[in-house]
This record gives C-alpha cells, sequence and structure tokens, in this order.
C-alpha cells in the first residue's frame, strides 16, 4: 500500500466526516454533552476543571482532561457553546475520525504482511469500508470524546504490533506514549497497553530477558504521561484517583432496585435524579463515590442473582446493543422504529447494523476456521476481552462500545476478503520485507 493510497484514504474520510457534520449540526445545533460542557465553561470562565453538573468551583475529577480543556480554549474563543463553538467542536472531531481509518489501512497492512492468507487490496478493503462506517458517520452528532478515543485507541493498536514486530526500546515508548495520551482522553482502552507490552515476553526466557527492560521503560513512559493529572487529583482530593472518579456512581447506577443495564431518565445518577444530586451536594464529589460504592455493594451482596443476570444482559447490550428498544432513554417513548425523527431511526439502524453484522461475520469466521492464524492476539485481545470489562459492571450505552464495534468492523472485512480470496484461488504475495510505516 502506497503512500499515495493512503493519503488519499484519509482524505476521502476527511471529506465524509465534513459533509456529515455540516448536515448533521442544522438537525442537530446543541452540544448535548451536559457534564463535559459544564467543566469546560467553568474552565473557560475561571473557575477551574470543576462542577460536571452546573457552575461552580468544586473540582472534579468527573471526566479525563483532555477533550474539556480543548472545548475551554475553544469557548475562550467563541463563547461558552455558541452555534459557532458545536461546528468547531464537531468539526474537529472529523479530524481523528479520518485519522482513525488511515490507521486501520495500516494495520490491516501490518496483519497482511504476516497473514499470508489476505490479498495485497485487503487493506484498501478496510480503509475504504471504514470511511463509509455508518455509525462513525451518525457518531459525529455526539459531541463526547468519542473521536478522540478512537483514533487513540488505533494508534496505540498500531504501535502495538510495531513494537510486537520489532521489539525496541523506541516502539516499546512510543506505544506507551499512546496509551498515557489515550489515558488522558478516557483511561478505559489504555489497558490494551498491558498484553501488547507483554507479547513478546511470552516467547520464551531468551526472548523475555532481551526485552523485559523495554517493556518496562513503555510501561514508564505511560505512567509519565498521566503523572500530572494523578498529582493534581491527590493534591486536591487527598487520595489516589486513576485519572477518573466516577466509578462508584456508575456502580450505583447499575446495582441500584430500579437500576436498568442502560441509562434512563430515571437512572440513579446525579444529573437526572433528585435525590442523587441531593446527596452528591451534600457529600461532595469523592464522598459520594465512597458512598456509592458501599451502596452498590450492599445491592450485590443482598440478591447476588439479580446482579450476574444483569451482567449476562449488560454483556449481550454492548455487543449487540438495545435492538429491540427495550431500555430506552424514556419508557413512554415509542421504540425507535415508530419514532418520527428520520435521523433518530437512521442513527439507531446504523448503531445496530455496525454491531450486529460484524459481530456475525466475525463468529462465522471463528466456526468456519477463517481467522486461524490471525497475528497480533495480545492486540485483538485487549480490544475484545479487556476494554468491554467495566461496562459489564457499571452501565452500558451505544456509543461506550463504538470503538469495539469499529474493530470488529475491521476484522469482519478482513474474514471477508480472506474468505473470498480462499475460494478464488487467489495467490497473495507473501513480503518478508518489513512494513514502510
Amino acid at each position: 500500500m502506497t503512500k499515495r493510497t493512503v493519503l488519499a484514504l484519509f482524505f476521502l474520510a476527511l471529506a465524509m466526516r465534513i459533509g456529515s457534520v455540516m448536515i448533521l449540526t442544522e438537525r442537530k445545533p446543541d452540544l448535548d454533552a451536559a457534564e463535559m460542557e459544564w467543566i469546560a465553561v467553568n474552565l473557560a470562565e475561571g473557575r477551574g476543571f470543576s462542577s460536571p453538573f452546573g457552575p461552580g468551583k468544586a473540582p472534579t475529577a468527573h471526566l479525563a482532561p483532555a477533550v474539556p480543556y480543548l472545548w475551554s480554549a475553544i469557548f475562550d474563543w467563541t463563547g461558552p457553546a455558541t452555534r459557532t463553538s458545536v461546528l468547531i467542536i464537531r468539526l474537529l472531531q472529523t479530524l481523528p475520525g479520518a485519522f482513525a481509518v488511515l490507521l486501520y489501512a495500516l494495520c490491516a497492512e501490518r496483519i497482511r504482511r504476516r497473514w499470508d492468507v489476505l490479498p495485497r487490496y485487503a487493506p484498501v478493503a478496510v480503509g475504504l469500508v471504514m470511511a463509509f462506517w455508518p455509525e462513525a458517520l451518525a457518531q459525529l452528532s455526539n459531541t463526547w470524546y468519542y473521536q478522540w478515543q478512537e483514533a487513540g485507541l488505533a494508534l496505540l493498536a498500531y504501535l502495538g504490533m510495531v513494537w510486537i514486530d520489532r521489539p525496541r526500546l523506541a516502539s516499546a515508548a512510543a506505544a506507551g506514549l499512546a496509551a498515557g495520551m489515550l489515558a488522558l482522553v478516557n483511561p478505559t482502552p489504555a489497558v490494551v497497553l498491558g498484553p501488547i507490552l507483554a507479547a513478546p515476553l511470552l516467547r520464551g526466557w531468551a526472548t523475555a530477558r532481551r526485552h523485559v527492560v523495554a517493556a518496562f521503560v513503555g510501561g514508564l513512559v505511560s505512567l509519565a504521561v498521566i503523572t500530572p493529572w494523578m498529582i493534581r487529583n491527590r493534591t486536591v482530593f487527598g487520595e489516589n484517583i486513576p485519572i477518573r472518579g466516577n466509578l462508584g456512581l456508575e456502580l450505583l447506577q447499575a446495582n441500584h432496585p430500579d437500576a436498568r443495564p442502560m441509562q434512563y431518565g430515571k437512572s440513579y445518577h446525579p444529573a437526572v435524579s433528585r435525590e442523587a444530586r441531593a446527596i452528591f451536594d451534600s457529600l461532595g464529589e469523592r464522598g459520594y463515590a465512597h458512598w456509592a460504592t458501599q451502596r452498590a455493594k450492599m445491592y450485590i451482596q443482598a440478591d447476588p442473582v439479580l446482579a450476574v443476570k444483569r451482567t449476562f444482559v449488560r454483556v449481550a447490550l454492548f455487543w449487540t446493543t438495545d435492538v429491540f428498544d427495550r431500555y430506552r432513554w424514556l419508557t413512554d417513548r415509542p421504540p425507535w422504529w415508530k419514532r418520527c425523527c428520520s435521523f433518530d431511526k437512521l442513527h439507531r439502524l446504523a448503531t445496530i447494523l455496525c454491531a450486529v453484522v460484524p459481530l456475525g461475520i466475525v463468529l462465522g469466521g471463528l466456526a468456519a476456521g477463517t481467522l486461524r492464524g490471525l497475528p497480533y492476539f495480545a492486540v485483538f485481545g485487549g480490544i475484545f476481552i479487556l476494554m468491554p470489562l467495566p461496562f459489564y459492571l457499571t452501565i452500558v450505552g451505544a456509543s461506550y462500545g463504538m470503538p469495539v464495534r469499529s474493530w470488529l468492523g475491521v476484522l469482519a472485512v478482513l474474514v471477508v476478503v480472506a474468505s473470498l480470496a480462499r475460494r478464488h484461488r487467489l495467490s497473495p504475495m507473501r513480503e518478508v520485507s518489513p512494513a514502510p510505516w
């Protein structure tokens, strides 16, 4: 795959996303991101990184810092939550989205060089499909950190493949840097760094001895990137908080007598529940986090069978989404296929198709043995096994699984291409030279 092809895929993906933003902003002109927006507004108005549920100076660790600081810089220039600021934020989201498409193609190129069942056109096929990926285009209406997270995870995956192919100090440090930067957007996907760094060490004792120092340095680099923010949290709150401190809040929201697997209009969350908000204001953010954690544990211990059932439901929802709209935001709302807004229907349909179709293809590929010999198990295992784990215990949202579903789409394209190549008896030219990227 040439540099010209890679750049063409990037600009195609960028053009598709810019066009989508211009259309979606007309239909949905608001940010619709209250917690992120309030932190950014408080930053822009000189109150510091504070108060996710309204104006105020109470420090917060509710979200990772990168995206709120970016938004606050935009608000400094345009004013908080104006039509101009909304458009700028959405247009900026097109850049990491297009960059992720480029990285998917480059990852597919590295996979092709180690997996001789793929023909030469496989990386281009991956890039084209992901450039037009329906969920990614529809998700641009959702102003949050999702596109930045998707790009950060794709970069970590690519640099992880480089490290696995050639375990060197520089490649380990690069992967660690990518993981640290990703953690400042959202810490959940950064766990993929663990199996990536460990992969070369599992090839035998002789190999492990040579590469253990480099892997350790990669971990240190990642830790060095997030340490300043952790020091800030320790200084402000008097306790160690790993990037975000909302775990207790989410545990209680998911493990409560009136809980559902997905957030809804009466969830026990300070943003939507008056009772939860009153307790939050009374105890403060950290006091509420500790109180919520204890309450969630109490409910789980009181009815462990129900907790297990809810976990299985969340697992199913994470991978297939809420196809039948059983857990919609408002119970008196009609199901998505009966709503009058055509955009809502298209958005939900895109999300469902981008979950169910690639999942079916990948499971079929596993059953048929098509995926036998797939390289980079540490990368795919980290994404598909480790990343979803927190959502099995807390609240599942369709948007939360977006980066995992994108990688599922990449894998589905590779399964289809490998199956076609085998069926038509194509003879892919296996290259032994290292990838130019």
